[in-house]
């Protein structure tokens, strides 16, 4: 099948219709050299998926893709480079190889690299792959837990990206739904390992992840474009401490990043304050790492509300890792006020700790979306309901 998707009239076509939309292609029912379309119609989906998500595959030629699900679960480009900072050295196993994005990047950074899938097609897709990008990786057919079972030599580092589909083929996130179940096989892979990376779920709760690991972990928090993508946990037994670190990739080439003890945020308090001058909104690796009280210190912010995420500031604070607004107006929330605020009717609006949803409040206020004022609607410090109308500052 390999060879079939590689002839020239298959990738021919492949490239031809890379703009197309797949259910329609489908319908055609086309023959393309003597390949089960499916198989070809997995390879223009992928090709669509590839071209923002995996650009360095996208623009290598001959590179083959796996079915829909797996290119969905695997890390894109800037996700998998990340991990390259998190673990190096001699031996590395990714025991849930899948379509091998993550186990050819990791594998620049150990002399020696082991990739294991049960599934046979994600195998060999795996192993074309590989090849043609000249990644030094050794490639098994094995299921995860029999392989690490038999393992007699301790490796540097095991990875897995736990399978996030049932048996029905159902989206699941927590650990002990996914396969494997990392819970049960924690202790089993460390002793085979001295450190274990496991990818999970945004939706994930760390709390819940890390009760149920049971181990310190370094936990990594990556979002691209402010869209939260994966939350790692690096379980080394050398840990003394849960440091939460958080990075959000932008389209600019550029990266926030913040870090913070999940310990520390616990007890931490937050000071409230009224709206000044400034708003500050956390990217979405901070809101998802939960460290609402921990920014707050580190930039000296006061919240508008424990349960409100936004924050203001009298002096501008260029560096804070989100987006940052120069506060022009503060409303209560009525017609009257904000239509002689906003002359033109146009408005980004987001709310925060306000009862209505962002739909609602254009209707109710007559607003069209667009425009230079961006309009939150939130609950201040003194259970007030407000309406902020600011001015987005890029620098």
């Amino acid at each position: 099948m390999i060879e079939g998707l590689l002839q020239a009239d298959v990738q021919s076509y492949v490239r031809l219709h890379e703009h197309d939309d797949i259910a329609s292609l489908a319908l055609k029912k086309e023959c393309v050299g003597n390949v089960d379309i499916r198989l070809v119609l997995d390879q223009i989906a992928g090709l669509q998926r590839a071209r923002t998500k995996l650009p360095a595959w996208y623009n290598q030629e001959g590179i083959l893709y796996p079915p829909k699900i797996s290119l969905e679960q695997c890390s894109s480009e800037k996700a998998a480079i990340h991990k390259q900072g998190l673990i190096s050295g001699e031996t590395l196993i990714d025991l849930t190889g899948g379509a091998g994005v993550d186990t050819y990047y990791l594998s620049k950074k150990f002399r020696a690299t082991q990739y294991i899938e049960r599934d046979a097609w994600l195998g060999s897709l795996a192993k074309h792959n590989h090849g043609l990008l000249q990644a030094n990786i050794t490639h098994h057919i094995d299921d995860a837990i029999a392989f690490i079972t038999t393992l007699t030599d301790k490796v540097d580092s095991i990875y897995l990206d736990p399978a996030r589909r049932d048996q029905n083929k159902q989206k699941v996130f927590r650990l002990e739904d996914c396969e494997p179940n990392v819970v049960t096989l924690i202790d089993l892979l460390l002793s085979k390992a001295r450190k274990v990376l496991i990818k999970t779920s945004p939706l994930l709760d760390i709390h819940q992840a890390l009760t149920d690991l049971k181990h310190k972990a370094r936990i990594e928090v990556v979002s691209v474009n402010n869209d939260c993508k994966e939350v790692l946990y690096l379980i080394d037994p050398e840990l003394k401490e849960h440091r939460i670190y958080t990075t959000n990739y932008l389209s600019d080439g550029t990266k926030q990043e913040f870090s913070f003890l999940r310990e520390e945020e616990q007890v931490l308090d937050c000071p409230l304050g009224n709206v000044a001058n400034y708003l500050y909104e956390p990217n979405a690796a901070i809101m998802k790492a939960g460290a609402f009280k921990s920014v707050a210190k580190k930039f000296d912010l006061r919240k508008l509300h424990p349960n409100t995420h936004l924050y203001t500031s009298t002096k501008w604070m260029s560096t804070f890792p989100g987006r940052k607004f120069e506060i022009k107006e503060v409303l209560s929330a009525n017609k009257k006020g904000l239509r002689s605020a906003l002359p033109d009717g146009r408005a980004n609006v987001s709310v925060r700790n306000f009862p209505y949803t962002p739909e609602q409040i254009k209707k109710k206020l007559k607003l069209k979306d667009g425009g230079n004022t961006y309009l939150f609607a939130v609950t201040d410090r003194k259970d007030a309901k407000k309406i902020i109308l600011t001015k987005k500052v890029e620098h």
